[in-house]
């Protein structure tokens, strides 16, 4: 059986939606709570992974710098050893 969308209830919703998009930008703010499980994230776990990734880049950039060096070499020899 197929679900046909009930516009009435799309539109409540969109107006729902709306209505605290609309609250939200003119100043209210969503009351955040602080579970206890946020409060002992381990906010630097990501600096090993950037560091890696970081790290990574170098060596590939390096190695495209080589690479460019060497095929710029091999057309010099190419065209002046005709």
């Amino acid at each position: 059986m197929v679900d046909i969308p009930n516009p009435e209830s799309e539109s409540e919703n969109m107006e729902a939606t709306y209505c605290r998009l609309q609250r939200l930008s003119v100043g209210e703010q969503k009351p955040t709570q602080v579970s206890p499980s946020e409060s002992q994230v381990n906010l630097a776990a990501g600096s090993d992974l950037l560091q890696m990734y970081q790290t990574q880049w170098a060596t590939m950039h390096h190695l495209a710098e080589q690479n460019s060096a060497a095929a710029q070499v091999r057309l010099f020899l190419l065209v002046f050893s005709c």
